[in-house]
């Protein structure tokens, strides 16, 4: 009955980028003024999506979504917050498909869980763009799921850090391409996006090795061994998927592996930032982190093949 516009990605701009940032944000402020205007016949509707970013970027985003609440409120609009439940959305997703007549295995319900984050409200809608992707048939198959399924951004940092960390030098450096071939802030990229999911990977695999040294396995941690972990990231509090992936990635290296990864990237951080003895190109320099990163894990997982 109401013709509709969808604004997505709201939290990019917020109404005091919009508008004179020194007015205060009331009723007579031009932007709810605005909102008022919209017609009996018209419906808009602002969309807060998740977005990436640093501490830095997080606290301006959340900065605009008060804003924007604030003067939706004042415009006289509603303002709808839909929580998600993230805890085994692999299974969510495969209740969802045998509600509607569908089988998905084990296998494809969690690679689609992997190809977007783990967060249900990404996960739900794609399975339900499966079940009419795959028309009468039956099944829902991985194929299907790599064809239909539109991954979250995160997914291609982690098949990067996932083939840095298996010690593929190829393999990352062609997914360090695919991350980087549209970027135009290289630097704005690697910090924002590229740098902390490594930095966090390769802490919680340090973790997950002092473990398999100290013989022990989930869940059954003993207290003077869950001392020696860090408070954050603590691998002991993350959610299963995650705890299992650092465990299986641990087994094939050894700590002098994940310390030396910690200086690659450290290095890369300098020569970005500048303060290296010496200055390259910023996507040169992340290159060869990558490339050192995979060849330093490589040569860890030959090491313990051997022994």
């Amino acid at each position: 009955p109401r013709r509709a516009v969808i604004v997505r990605n709201l939290l990019r701009v917020g109404p005091r980028d919009l508008f004179d940032d020194s007015a205060r944000l009331d009723k007579n402020h031009p932007l709810v003024k605005a909102l008022q205007s919209v017609p009996e016949s018209g419906l808009l509707l602002l969309v807060a999506d998740d977005e990436m970013g640093d501490s830095r970027r997080q606290d301006t985003l959340k900065k605009r979504a008060e804003d924007w609440g604030k003067a939706v409120n004042l415009a006289g609009g509603e303002i709808s917050t839909v929580v998600f439940n993230d805890a085994n959305v692999a299974q969510q997703v495969r209740e969802v498909a045998k509600a509607s007549g569908k089988t998905i295995s084990a296998a494809a319900a969690n690679l689609l869980a992997e190809m977007v984050g783990n967060k249900a409200h990404l996960a739900l809608p794609e399975i339900e763009k499966l079940i009419l992707y795959v028309g009468e048939t039956p099944e829902i198959r991985e194929s299907d799921v790599k064809t239909c399924v539109t991954p979250d951004p995160e997914y291609n940092v982690f098949k990067l850090v996932d083939a840095v960390l298996a010690g593929e030098p190829g393999r990352s450096l062609a997914q360090l391409r695919v991350l980087f071939h549209r970027a135009q802030d290289i630097q704005g990229e690697a910090f924002g996006r590229l740098f902390p999911p490594f930095h966090r990977q390769i802490r919680l695999t340090w973790q997950a090795r002092v473990l398999l040294d100290h013989n022990v396995r989930m869940p059954s941690v003993p207290e003077s061994v869950a001392a020696l972990l860090p408070p954050k990231p603590n691998l002991l509090a993350e959610k299963d998927w995650m705890v299992q992936r650092a465990m299986k990635t641990a087994a094939r290296l050894d700590l002098d592996c994940l310390s030396d990864c910690l200086g690659y990237l450290v290095e890369a951080d300098s020569e970005l930032k500048g303060s290296s003895t010496y200055s390259i190109r910023p996507y040169d320099a992340i290159e060869s982190a990558v490339l050192a990163m995979a060849r330093r894990c490589a040569a860890s997982r030959e090491g313990r093949r051997m022994a």
